[in-house]
């Protein structure tokens, strides 16, 4: 559970940094920000990585996140980059990864260190 864990805290971390890229922006605005763009896309790689480095056991447990999906957009960025279209990160940034975010942090065990205090 303990490698389990780091993973689900990658994913956490590059949720909350999507989110603090795109905040305050607008579609437009992503869309002529090419290096917020290219943020975006490595941490939505990032998560669908961790997601795939997941036990399939962990992954069993919690059919409620959808761990293909997230695994497949990492596949997709990664070897379809040429296809990949600056409108499509944005929804997935937006409108997907929040929600995925949230259940994950919930899954993340409290840190001995905190339990102790």
């Amino acid at each position: 559970m303990r490698r389990d864990s780091h993973l689900l805290e990658d994913i956490r971390l590059a949720a909350e940094d999507i989110a603090a890229y795109t905040a305050g922006m607008r579609l437009a605005d992503f869309l002529g920000d090419s290096k917020t763009q290219a943020a975006v896309e490595r941490q939505l790689i990032i998560v669908g990585e961790a997601a795939n480095r997941l036990s399939a056991e962990f992954r069993a447990q919690h059919p409620e996140i959808p761990w293909k999906r997230l695994t497949q957009i990492r596949n997709f960025y990664v070897h379809g980059y040429e296809r990949l279209r600056p409108e499509d990160v944005w929804r997935t940034a937006k409108r997907f990864i929040p929600g995925v975010g949230r259940v994950v942090a919930a899954l993340i065990p409290p840190d001995e260190d905190e339990q102790t205090e």
